[in-house]
C-alpha cells in the first residue's frame, strides 16, 4: 500500500511510529486484526518511549482479547528492562494501564 511506501522511505522520520498507528487502525477497519496486533507491536518495541506506546499496548490488549480470543497474551505486558515506564509497577494492561487510554472507549 502507499502507506507502507511511506514507512519504508521515511522510517527514521519522527511521525513514523505515527504511520504505523495509522496503518493498524486502518486494518482494524479492514478486520485485518493479526496485521493491526503486528503493527501496534511494531510500536510498542520501537517506541516504548513514545506516548503512542502507552495507547498501543491497551488496543493491542483489546484486539487480542475480543477479536483474536488470545487473553493470556492480552493479559500480560513484559516490563521495561531498567524498571521504568508508565506500568512498571504491574503486569496487567487491564489493570494498570486503562487509565490512561480511557479516551479509547470514548471514540
Amino acid at each position: 500500500t502507499r502507506l507502507s511506501a511511506l514507512q519504508a522511505q521515511y522510517k527514521d522520520n519522527s511521525l513514523a511510529d505515527e504511520m504505523l498507528w495509522l496503518q493498524a487502525k486502518l486494518y482494524l477497519k479492514e478486520n485485518q486484526y493479526q496485521r493491526a496486533v503486528d503493527n501496534l507491536a511494531k510500536i510498542v518495541r520501537d517506541y516504548k518511549y513514545d506516548i503512542l506506546s502507552d495507547d498501543a499496548h491497551f488496543l493491542m490488549a483489546k484486539v487480542l482479547e475480543e477479536k483474536l480470543n488470545e487473553k493470556e497474551k492480552a493479559s500480560t505486558r513484559p516490563r521495561p528492562a531498567n524498571g521504568s515506564g508508565p506500568c512498571a509497577k504491574t503486569q496487567s494492561i487491564r489493570n494498570g494501564c486503562q487509565r490512561r487510554s480511557a479516551r479509547w472507549e470514548a471514540k
